[in-house]
């Protein structure tokens, strides 16, 4: 039935293919939305609220989670988890904590209220939100274990890894196309998820510069 439908139904749509590894905050420890983000800020680099960009994530975390703590509970703040979902204003325009992952997955269901912070029904693996900055609850954490895909995002160069799977310490190198000349640095290495630099840009520096299907080089 409808009704049926709307008690497990997701909405996705295609998503860069990311790894993340997932950690409790405060050490397993009801906190409110913030102290869990502080502390697994304090992680170290690349941490923070957990980024849930897939089903298979969702899942991950689902399983984790109930592998601690199994069963429906009488109060909701042990059936909750904090997660990196967010809706500042209240108008549906979802984001991730990182502001670098799409939310190209989003798991509604006849439970998910409206407000501002994210939370996942540890028994359903459903989203829901507060409002509330006293709220407190268990909370998941996460890191990105390889950075995006780069390849063809420098107009009128190209980029190749030293590491196809572009996992930490990956050197991406940049190079222009013949006529072109690289503004910024040439060389990007991945570090918890994100790469350390700016993307550099390629521009014509000469009258016969090689055209791309991005973009006609004139002078």
């Amino acid at each position: 039935s409808h009704c049926k439908y709307w008690d497990a139904a997701y909405y996705i749509q295609a998503t860069t293919r990311r790894d993340f590894e997932y950690e409790w905050c405060l050490n397993k420890k009801l906190g409110t939305k913030e102290a869990c983000r502080t502390s697994c800020k304090e992680m170290g680099t690349g941490w923070d609220l957990a980024i849930i960009p897939t089903p298979r994530h969702n899942e991950e975390i689902v399983e984790k989670v109930n592998a601690f703590v199994s069963g429906v509970k009488s109060n909701d703040k042990f059936n909750l988890i904090w997660i990196g979902l967010e809706d500042p204003e209240k108008t549906s325009n979802f984001n991730w904590v990182d502001n670098h992952t799409p939310v190209g997955y989003f798991n509604y269901t006849s439970s998910t209220s409206v407000g501002k912070y994210g939370m996942m029904n540890k028994n359903t693996g459903s989203w829901t939100f507060k409002n509330s900055l006293t709220y407190t609850a268990r909370g998941m954490c996460s890191r990105a274990m390889n950075c995006w895909d780069i390849s063809t995002a420098v107009e009128n160069g190209a980029v190749t890894f030293d590491n196809a799977a572009r996992a930490y310490g990956t050197v991406a190198t940049v190079t222009c196309n013949t006529g072109y000349t690289i503004s910024g640095t040439s060389t990007l290495t991945c570090s918890a998820g994100l790469w350390d630099q700016n993307l550099p840009t390629c521009n014509c520096n000469s009258g016969n510069c090689q055209d791309t299907p991005q973009q006609q080089c004139t002078t």
